[in-house]
């Protein structure tokens, strides 16, 4: 994370965060790539259409898969419930060539425990609907649905 503030703020943080700022900060190559697309988002308008598109194509994929969501955003969790299945269904998926990460407690309460899934610009919607009748599919042999 970076915190884009005013001088004052800025020292304020400096003077009072050490130990976090030293301890935590990314690397300069981080600071510099995020400030050439802050300096360029415009030139990148119709990735983000892209990305809003695919957003919208996924949740309504998911809908019509009947798999249930509570994400609204490129980061798209299904809760699982459980540790185990949540963990088996992600090393079924990995053994199939697909990363989605088993999210579960403590990070996430008590049977609460999901798949997290990133979408980029760069997918394409069969891909996406492709990845979601696996999912699916895995998530039936688990038992989880």
């Amino acid at each position: 994370a970076y915190v884009i503030c005013d001088e004052v703020y800025k020292n304020y943080l400096i003077n009072k965060s050490k130990k976090f700022i030293y301890s935590t900060a990314l690397p300069p190559v981080n600071n510099l790539w995020n400030l050439f697309i802050l300096e360029n988002m415009i030139n990148f308008q119709n990735r983000i259409e892209k990305f809003q598109e695919l957003v919208i194509f996924s949740l309504s994929t998911l809908k019509k898969l009947n798999l249930k969501t509570k994400s609204t955003s490129h980061i798209i969790s299904i809760i699982i419930g459980d540790n185990l299945n949540t963990v088996n269904l992600s090393n079924n998926l990995k053994e199939l060539g697909y990363l989605a990460y088993a999210i579960k407690e403590p990070t996430v309460p008590k049977d609460t425990a999901r798949l997290r899934i990133s979408l980029t610009a760069d997918m394409k919607k069969e891909d996406i609907e492709t990845f979601f009748k696996t999912l699916k599919a895995e998530m039936k042999k688990i038992g989880v649905i």
